[in-house]
């Protein structure tokens, strides 16, 4: 019986969580009561579940009684989280994270026999640049600038520091406020625009696919206008767990050391999404600035 109920609680718990999450493909609108006159108890003491300071009470749909997720597993101690990306419950401790593969050491190359080195290919636009760069990757940490509103009105935004570590592996640190929606304070395995910065080479040229390439004296500058990579957009919905980003675009600018290879600012000016929120669908707009350190 024991059994039983903690199979019932675990799918209540996945149920509930679930609905009050924003809506998705296979998502399906039903039809509840709202019990207000419900109790609880628990271990042998008089207990209310609450979300973010507010009661909460619980629905009962098909002779069944559901409670929202988190404030059931925090009352009975079990770690609770949300994988957006994948629309996952994580109840417990959450899977690893598969890491990427090291990257193989290029082999030195015979130098040529006539005794003269050969030179570097000169670059002269965005494709080479992209190339150049994850070539040229060494261990770098990012300071991260988000600002923006959601609606025309609700100010969000975001500050932290990432790093990719020499075996590709990211990590950041965010903290985010979203205005009415809270704020919060975020351990993740991202680092924006890795796909430039640490490759693969594919991916970097995906980043910079039609930019407009400028040659500027110590630097080189790379303008793209439009989508922006998965990065940034996993970056975004770490700001606050209430707010799901989507069709982000912007005019980003990379800027990249002519001597080293390497990004050393990306800026996003004129950014626009959308943004699913308890209230709805909403139109947003941002601009990010991202430091890199190597």
């Amino acid at each position: 019986m024991k059994k039983k109920m903690v199979l019932l609680v675990a799918m209540m718990m996945l149920f509930a969580f679930t609905v009050g999450a924003v809506a998705g493909s296979t998502s399906q609108v039903i039809q509840a009561t709202l019990a207000n006159d419900i109790k609880f108890m628990l271990n042998g003491k008089a207990w209310t579940p609450q979300i973010d300071g507010n009661n909460v009470s619980p629905i009962i749909y098909n002779g069944r009684t559901y409670l929202p997720a988190r404030p059931l597993a925090e009352a009975l101690g079990v770690k609770i989280d949300w994988d957006n990306a994948t629309r996952t419950v994580i109840l417990g401790e959450a899977p690893a994270v598969p890491q990427p593969e090291p990257k193989e050491e290029p082999k030195d190359e015979p130098k040529p026999e006539t005794g003269t080195e050969t030179e570097t290919a000169a670059i002269t636009n965005a494709e080479d640049t992209a190339k150049a760069i994850v070539k040229a990757f060494a261990p770098v940490s990012v300071k991260i600038s988000i600002s923006g509103k959601v609606a025309g009105m609700v100010p969000v935004g975001a500050e932290g520091n990432a790093s990719i570590a020499a075996d590709g592996k990211a990590t950041a640190n965010i903290k985010g406020d979203a205005g009415p929606l809270g704020k919060s304070d975020v351990n993740a395995a991202l680092c924006p625009y890795s796909e430039l910065i640490y490759g693969p080479e594919a991916a970097a040229l995906e980043v910079v696919k039609g930019a407009v390439f400028e040659d500027k004296g110590d630097v080189y500058v790379i303008t793209v206008t439009g989508d922006t990579p998965d990065s940034l957009l996993e970056l975004l919905n770490k700001v606050n767990d209430k707010a799901t980003w989507f069709d982000v675009e912007g005019t980003v600018l990379i800027t990249v050391d002519k001597e080293t290879n390497q990004v050393v600012d990306i800026t996003i000016k004129d950014g626009t999404a959308k943004v699913n929120t308890p209230l709805g669908e909403k139109e947003a707009t941002y601009e990010a600035t991202f430091t890199y350190t190597y």
